[in-house]
């Protein structure tokens, strides 16, 4: 693992630790994504689950990646995963 992990992918494994079968898909010691892994697995997952795992993803690489609309997407996750949203939106970062 890297001596240290930057503040915000400090604070990015925090929130995914939160949804382990998620967490499996990055790499915290590479400090990398599956991402073909994810992108194949996408549509094995609930609704609910593709979509917060979209949420991770477009926050791990940036823009539009993994096609996540919050608006769309924030209507399929539970009230758990609303509320790690919402926290998000209120104080933002991208890891």
């Amino acid at each position: 693992m890297k001596e240290t992990l930057a503040e915000n992918q400090q604070r990015f494994f925090a929130m995914l630790e939160e949804f382990p079968r998620l967490s499996l898909y990055w790499d915290k010691d590479a400090t990398s994504l599956h991402h073909e892994t994810l992108k194949h697995d996408l549509h094995t997952m609930s609704s609910g689950e593709s979509a917060l795992a979209r949420f991770f993803a477009s926050l791990w690489l940036g823009g539009k990646a993994f096609e996540f609309d919050l608006f769309r997407h924030i209507q399929n996750c539970d009230a758990c995963a609303q509320s790690m949203i919402a926290a998000w939106v209120a104080n933002p970062f991208c890891p």
